[in-house]
């Protein structure tokens, strides 16, 4: 018998136990933090290089809340730049790839390698592993 937050593991009670990945195993909503901070600093690194302008970092705490947390890509990128006051164009059939449009700032944010774990749920999966009961779903 395997005991983990409240949840007790006897094999004749179960015969599998499903834990999904997303943002319970894996920890998965900083990952997404950083790669759009990724994305957002090398992009305005390169703006302020180019102008006179000063650099100022994505702030992964404010920024994302604000602008980026639960909206798709596109609606992330344009909320954020609004918020510093640059306008890109949406897309154009005509720009190359590395053109700076709302649409490609879009495709370039991309995972950061490697997942971290989350500590309590990992230890739930192994103590539920080590009495015989074991699955992950991941989508």
């Amino acid at each position: 018998m395997a005991r983990s937050a409240g949840v007790v593991f006897r094999k004749r009670d179960w015969d599998a136990a499903f834990f999904d990945m997303d943002g319970v195993l894996t920890d998965t909503a900083r990952l997404h933090i950083d790669a759009w901070e990724q994305l957002f600093n090398e992009f305005l690194s390169r703006r302020a290089a180019a102008s006179a302008e000063g650099f100022v970092p994505f702030d992964t705490a404010a920024d994302y809340l604000a602008y980026v947390d639960g909206r798709p890509r596109e609606d992330g990128v344009r909320l954020f730049l609004a918020s510093r006051g640059i306008t890109l164009p949406e897309v154009s059939e005509r720009c190359r790839e590395g053109s700076e449009t709302v649409a490609s700032l879009s495709r370039r944010r991309t995972a950061c390698s490697g997942t971290p774990c989350k500590p309590a749920p990992t230890r739930s999966l192994g103590q539920s592993r080590c009495c015989g009961v074991c699955g992950v779903s991941a989508s």
